[in-house]
């Protein structure tokens, strides 16, 4: 069953943290993975972890990682992170892939999950994994509605240009 659904919620760090400022006095590094921290905490992610060091070659470019917990998730997410920062010391553009293809994973298991329901499917269990190239696998553990036995499907996916997600789910 190959479905195409469109990802609700924001699916990359890149869109969250861009136009972020940050203000005058720690050390620009400090500066930079504060604002960074604060605009993952806004969207509902635990930072456990984080830090960023200037680029040796471009002033402009920080290189560092982040730690975090999804909302509603006990598992930690490490991701290396880049951010750049233009001459308004504003975030222009930044990037934490590991941590974009564990939202895009969690918001993934929910579209499955929403699918399944919504054809009076139960739902047992599902668990997606997200890679950095934007390619999803894992599986969904429903429950078959004629032999009530649980039934486990193995789950595919791949993200679309337009912030979707074309998956596939079967025995």
């Amino acid at each position: 069953m190959k479905r195409k659904f469109e990802i609700l919620v924001a699916t990359g760090i890149a869109v969250t943290l861009a136009g972020c400022s940050f203000s005058v006095g720690e050390p620009r590094e400090e500066r930079v993975a504060n604002a960074v921290q604060g605009a993952m905490e806004e969207r509902g992610m635990e930072v456990i972890e984080i830090s960023f060091e200037e680029d040796a070659d471009d002033r402009d470019l920080y290189l560092g990682e982040a730690v975090v917990r999804l909302e509603g998730d006990e598992e930690e997410i490490r991701s290396s992170c880049r951010v750049t920062v233009d001459e308004e010391q504003t975030i222009s553009a930044s990037d934490c892939p590991g941590i974009t293809a564990a939202v895009r994973a969690n918001n993934l298991e929910g579209l499955i999950t929403d699918h399944y329901q919504g054809q009076n499917i139960e739902m047992i269990e599902v668990s997606i994994q997200g890679a950095e190239d934007g390619s999803f696998t894992g599986y969904a553990e429903v429950r078959n509605p004629q032999t009530d036995q649980p039934t486990r499907l193995n789950c595919t996916a791949q993200m679309t240009d337009d912030s979707g997600a074309d998956w596939n789910c079967a025995q």
